[in-house]
């Protein structure tokens, strides 16, 4: 059984016990459940919503956050002196999926 879910604008494939990384989400401190549900796989069947599944929750809970790697972007003119550096942390959240709940279709 797997979901396709909408969550902070991206789309993620989900399974019961997988572990995704996203942005961090204001608010969030221990569980989260998903109705933005567009597509759940139950062993074949398929249930496609239009554009979200009723009734469909997928329960997530909080693992860690935490700071990402370091992006660094750099630009320079040649010959100009002119050189831009600059780094960025992104907050991250670890999730793992407890739960896809189809509910009444």
């Amino acid at each position: 059984m797997y979901a396709i879910i909408e969550l902070a604008g991206k789309q993620h494939k989900v399974s019961p016990g997988d572990i995704i990384e996203v942005n961090k989400l204001a608010g969030v401190e221990q569980s989260l459940t998903i109705s933005d549900v567009l597509l759940i796989d139950d062993d074949g069947q398929l249930h496609i919503g239009q554009p979200q599944l009723k009734g469909a929750k997928v329960k997530l809970s909080v693992i860690d956050s935490y700071q990402g790697i370091k992006t660094v972007a750099f630009k320079y003119k040649r010959r100009k002196n002119y050189r831009f550096k600059k780094g960025l942390r992104a907050d991250l959240m670890k999730l793992k999926v407890e739960e896809i709940n189809l509910g009444k279709v």
